[in-house]
């Protein structure tokens, strides 16, 4: 059973509840909506199990657009669907006897222009013909449409059940069903005129019959019936036409993955208890069992056990306001009395149901108002608790700041979009297999045997080790398929702990890794750009937590020995370190220039670095870097026959994205080739004998030379070494920037120029060729005022107190601001430009006038923006100056290079800023130095 309305509008609060209500109250299998003015293409899961598919505008414009709503059993045969434009959307079922397609569409009205209906009729015809002869075509929608009921000549199209005058829209609309053998199926079925009638005027003095049904000839006796439903109500002029279609839908058989556990539910202390006591009956069960099991019957019997305990967590139930809903009930029992009253009686009841529909679009405001409140109460307490991660989850709902997690429009590789679902499903593992399956290596790395081992605990796992990798993992993080959270570990922690230290000391003895814990599923993280390109989308594996425990504890193991190997220009993933760290380029830059002293920076950009890591040669790095044979072996049994739910297949290259130890594998991998591309002197002179060749954070490299032959060699050393373990350099996305440079030829790569560019973005700050800070300055304002502006909804609240908001603004507001700003060198201009955003967020926050905050002196406590950049930068040299001597970054606060100063006064610097703070806080480097050594201080 399929119906058409037009609702007006399903951008207005609380529409599609009341339309998913109606589809319940006529037992509706499929609802077709036309001008639901939502912007943009998708599919949307809705909490009843019903799917929205719609089509809409893609200027941000909240006009036209089109909708179908089907139910959970329904939208299983779904086999495919096109999002055509604003006006027509097609869906295709599977059936047993032939595939039903249904095309909805909203056509313009008749007073439109001939351009406007012929484009949309262009639209549609071209839509019909993809449409496969056999398969049963359904045109359903607001066709704006009256015709006749004279059907002289076209008996084979129509019937002469019709209301109303033929108009232009009306011609047109004939002309075409014949055209493509369509039968008109609310001409052909006798009923009441009041049953036929599907709009009425504003006034209700005109009703008409514009929302038609049209069906493929070959298929007419499949239509079984087609009228009106005046009772049905969504606050709409038209009236509900449903279609009675003889048809049996065919189900897509789906595997199904169960439901996640609500896990939220444990942090209620009596659901907490019951889920303790009973957790820890069932595990010590486990701990007393003999220990006769091999390593994968002990996992099935703890994970069993956790699942079977999980569903008594329960799901999470969602509320509607009652008195909403009575409203909704009894503006549609007045919709029913007024096309049943004496005529003079009408108009008295219409205006009623108006005033009644007046009332439920305010209370659908009102409830919507009231649950964001509750929202914005829950993220105060949150605040209160110091539960920061609560709160920004809170915070990015009430923005409306949840960016999409899947999409809907999918291109091919040849740019033609996707339309059936299995062509998409096929794209993305097509995808998958270039991204996560790379090609063989011809020449792997020769790696020659390890003469040398790490210092690390090799006994069996200690209970004290798993406490501690269990609270180093974050509550709130998704599980595998199997559906463990840590919480639920946390939960029973001291049972937990017991029976995963049996688990996990067989896991260590016999070298074998549980099946469950090979496996992962993808999840596809939007970035910038073309949602429907695959290439746009981040892909991150979500393994299972006792899998990541375990690797957490492996981790821990072996990160102190490896502390001591990796080189010192490395600051990715490793504890004190920081991207800041690495930000000290600037200052470098800024000293070429007062000098004089030419310098490249090569900035280095690894096409699908972690994905594309040759596992072989990682293996062998492992050996080569003394990890002992026994962790190399338990490593390579998370990796040997690794696969992902999105995927059918193993994967066979790259470290595990998702995993705790993968960046710690990959840094390793890395080390060895920055060994080899640095073996030789080839960079900064950094005082006698050393030079600083790199600086690098994880995969973001930058290579450093003085002499555009030194950095060619480097370069093609880099590219060489990372090639014969599987890294290849993306050559459009490597740039050069060069200091003091006058006409000299590109840097190559792999026979290819390298661009180079003026300014650059490091780490998330603009480095400018020259070391200009104002282009950085007005791009952090831009971005902060499209952050502070996603944040509206939060400053106006008034639920939410000023010391919560106020905590957001620095957390959210200020801290991407001053990302960087201890390497600033600022002036006047530049900090009364910051002074001055900052000013307009805290008017905007505490609802005050410009001169209520013109002084410094505010109720915020908040400094000013000079005396935080000049913090800023203090905490930063003292972070250089705890430094280690060992470190290079240490010697970049004296560092000066060869070369000479320009006549007059030199320009101002960022170290030229630092030495006179230094003189007017009166102390010496050795007073601050020994000061540093306390953060406190």
């Amino acid at each position: 059973k399929i119906a058409t309305g037009n609702v007006r509008t399903l951008y207005r609060t609380g529409k599609t509840a009341q339309a998913c209500k109606e589809m319940d109250a006529y037992h509706l299998d499929i609802l077709r909506i036309s001008e639901c003015r939502w912007e943009g293409a998708g599919k949307i899961k809705l909490a009843a199990g019903r799917t929205i598919y719609f089509s809409g505008r893609q200027d941000g414009q909240h006009k036209e657009g089109v909708t179908v709503i089907v139910i959970k059993d329904t939208d299983k045969t779904v086999i495919e669907w096109d999002p055509v434009n604003e006006r027509i959307i097609k869906i295709c079922f599977n059936s047993h006897y032939a595939k039903l397609t249904i095309i909805q569409c909203y056509a313009p009205t008749n007073d439109h222009d001939r351009e406007s209906k012929d484009n949309f009729y262009n639209a549609l015809e071209d839509t019909i013909r993809k449409v496969p002869k056999h398969d049963v075509m359904v045109l359903i929608g607001d066709l704006n449409t009256k015709i006749r009921n004279d059907n002289t000549g076209r008996e084979s199209i129509m019937g002469r059940q019709v209301l109303g005058v033929m108009n232009d829209n009306g011609e047109r609309f004939i002309n075409f069903c014949a055209e493509n053998k369509l039968v008109i199926g609310g001409s052909i079925f006798q009923h009441k005129d009041n049953h036929k009638s599907n709009w009425t005027s504003p006034g209700g003095k005109t009703e008409n019959q514009i929302d038609y049904i049209a069906i493929n000839s070959k298929w007419r006796n499949s239509l079984m019936d087609i009228r009106g439903k005046r009772g049905a109500d969504i606050g709409s002029n038209h009236t509900l036409v449903t279609a009675k279609i003889k048809l049996k839908l065919w189900k897509t058989k789906l595997k199904k993955h169960g439901t996640l556990f609500n896990c939220e539910r444990l942090q209620r202390q009596d659901v907490r208890e019951t889920f303790q006591s009973v957790l820890c009956n069932r595990l010590s069960l486990l701990a007393d069992a003999p220990e006769t099991h091999s390593v994968e019957e002990e996992w099935t019997r703890i994970k069993e056990t956790f699942q079977i305990i999980g569903e008594k967590i329960g799901p999470k139930k969602r509320k509607q306001e009652a008195e909403t809903w009575k409203c909704i009930k009894e503006r549609k029992e007045l919709k029913q009395t007024f096309l049943t009253v004496q005529h003079h009686e009408v108009e008295q009841k219409r205006q009623e149901y108006k005033e009644k529909d007046k009332e439920v679009k305010w209370r659908a405001k009102q409830d919507k108002r009231k649950y964001l409140e509750q929202k914005a109460e829950e993220a105060e307490k949150a605040a209160k608790l110091g539960d920061m991660g609560t709160l920004y989850k809170l915070t990015k709902f009430l923005s409306g700041m949840k960016k999409p997690t899947g999409t809907s429009v999918l291109k091919g590789k040849d740019g033609q979009i996707l339309t059936k679902e299995k062509d998409k499903i096929k794209r993305w593992k097509e995808h998958f297999e270039e991204v996560l399956n790379r090609t063989p290596l011809e020449h792997p790395a020769l790696l020659p045997r390890g003469n040398w081992q790490f210092e690390m605990e090799m006994g069996p796992t200690k209970e004290r080790e798993i406490v501690q990798a269990i609270k180093k993992i974050k509550n709130g993080k998704a599980s595998d398929e199997n559906k463990i959270t840590v919480e639920m570990i946390k939960a029973g922690m001291d049972t937990s702990v017991t029976i995963l230290t049996n688990l996990f000391n067989k896991v260590w003895k016999e070298e074998k890794i549980p099946e469950d814990w090979k496996h992962g599923i993808i999840v596809k993280l939007p970035k910038k750009g073309d949602l429907s390109d695959c290439n746009n989308w981040w892909d991150i594996t979500l393994l299972s937590t006792p899998g990541k425990i375990f690797s957490r504890i492996l981790l821990e193991r072996m990160k102190i020995s490896a502390e001591k190997t990796i080189r010192e220009e490395q600051a990715g993933f490793r504890e004190n370190r920081s991207c800041m760290d690495n930000i000290v380029i600037r200052n470098i830059a800024k000293q070429c220039l007062e000098w004089n002293t030419t310098a490249y920076f090569n900035f280095i950009d690894f096409e699908k670095a972690f994905d594309s890591l040759h596992r072989e040669s990682l293996w062998k790095i492992l050996d080569l870097y003394g990890i002992p044979t026994k962790v190399v072996n338990i490593l390579k049994g998370f990796y040997n026959g690794y696969s992902c739910i999105v995927r059918q297949d193993a994967v066979t290259s790259g470290v595990r994205q998702g995993c705790i130890l993968s960046p710690f594998l990959f840094l390793l991998a890395l080390d060895w080739v920055m060994i080899r591309t640095t073996t030789e002197k080839r960079g900064l002179q950094w005082g006698l004998p050393n030079t600083l060749e790199d600086i690098d954070f994880a995969d973001d490299i930058c290579l450093l030379s003085q002499k555009r032959e030194l950095m060619q060699e480097k370069t093609d050393t880099l590219s060489e070494s990372a090639q014969q373990i599987g890294l290849k350099v993306n050559i459009k996305k490597t740039k050069v920037m060069k200091l003091n440079v006058e006409r000299e030829g590109p840097i190559t790569c792999s026979g290819e120029d390298l661009e180079e560019l003026q300014q650059f973005n490091y780490l998330g700050s603009i480095l400018a060729a020259d070391g200009d800070i104002e282009i950085e300055i007005q791009r952090r304002i831009g971005l902060v005022t499209n952050a502070f502006n996603t944040l509206l909804n939060i400053w106006k609240s008034k639920k939410i107190k000023t010391k919560t908001k106020l905590k957001l603004y620095k957390s959210n507001i200020r801290l991407v601001l001053l990302h960087a700003a201890g390497s600033w060198r600022t002036n006047k201009k530049l900090e009364s430009r910051l002074h001055g955003f900052k000013s307009r967020c805290l008017r905007r926050i505490l609802n005050i006038k410009y001169l209520m905050l013109k002084s410094e002196t505010s109720p915020t406590q908040i400094d000013d923006v000079k005396t935080e950049i000049q913090r800023r930068r203090w905490c930063w040299i003292g972070h250089l100056l705890r430094m280690s001597n060992k470190r290079h970054l240490k010697h970049a606060l004296t560092w000066t290079p060869q070369g000479k100063r320009n006549r007059g006064r030199p320009k101002g610097t960022w170290r030229n800023t630092v030495e006179t703070e230094r003189q007017r806080f009166d102390k010496t480097w050795s007073e601050f130095k020994w000061l540093a050594q306390d953060r406190r201080k």
